[in-house]
């Protein structure tokens, strides 16, 4: 109809390895990782396949520890 609305602005932010959802990868994240490693994946969990390959493994201990010390402002 040609008439335009109000527009906002929305920041989505994705810190890869933050599995806490803190906006940091640090210890936390790693040793909860690590703590998944052999679990099956599931809805309460799937934040540890950081590789997003259906299991939880080394990988992604590896993903998670290379982003350690990472963080969103």
């Amino acid at each position: 109809n040609g008439v335009s609305g109000p527009s906002a602005s929305v920041v989505v932010g994705f810190l890869v390895g933050d599995v806490s959802g803190n906006r940091v990868v640090n210890a936390t994240d790693v040793g909860t990782v690590k703590g998944q490693s052999g679990v099956a994946v599931t809805a309460s969990n799937f934040k540890s396949d950081l590789s997003a390959n259906g299991t939880i493994n080394a990988t992604d201990v590896g993903v998670v520890k290379g982003a350690s010390g990472t963080s969103l402002n």
